[in-house]
């Protein structure tokens, strides 16, 4: 495996009452995202999953609220010594399409991610999403980019509303569409 630019590993996994399109939205996301674990928490605590983090070497847990059967709200976690810690703010989810709904969407596997905005606008959002999955902004070219690497590609809609697509650097959909905004 490659060395990451951002050496950050994600755990993620979704409330205890889930749906199976939220269970697929987390895989989806575990594809977008470089060192990704999805795991079915079942009747995990909040410990327990801190726990899971500290064993598998994460960095960050995402734990995915569903809303009326759909992905609803994902809530970030730092992971420390002690216990999980809170990342603000959380990222509620307006509507999404996943991988299998999407024409010529791929499923691989990445090792590293960078957020590009594609609007003036969506530049606060970028930046409080690079502190979330803890990654960098390019705002110019980047140089000699690698096959396997996920662009966070993010545009302002309306008023804190954005859209977020996980591409390659080929342009395929890699990962889930988003509709968005910060709570």
């Amino acid at each position: 495996m490659k060395n990451n630019i951002n050496s950050v590993r994600f755990l993620i996994t979704m409330s205890r009452r889930d749906s199976p399109r939220t269970r697929s939205f987390c895989k989806d996301l575990s594809y977008a995202l470089p060192s990704a674990i999805k795991v079915n928490r079942g009747k995990k605590s909040i410990n327990d999953l801190h726990m899971l983090a500290l064993q598998n070497k994460c960095n960050r847990v995402i734990i995915v609220n569903t809303f009326m059967g759909n992905p609803g709200l994902l809530t970030f976690y730092s992971v420390g010594n002690e216990s999980l810690n809170p990342l603000r703010p959380q990222l509620r989810i307006l509507g999404v399409k996943l991988t299998f709904e999407i024409r010529n969407a791929k499923r691989v596997r990445v090792n590293d991610i960078i957020i590009r905005c594609l609007n003036d606008d969506a530049m606060e959002v970028a930046h409080n999403l690079s502190s979330l999955f803890n990654c960098k902004i390019c705002f110019k070219e980047y140089g000699e980019p690698p096959d396997d690497l996920s662009i966070m590609n993010v545009e302002s809609l309306e008023k804190d509303i954005f859209i977020i697509r996980f591409t390659n650097m080929s342009g395929y959909i890699i990962g889930p569409i988003m509709k968005a905004k910060f709570i």
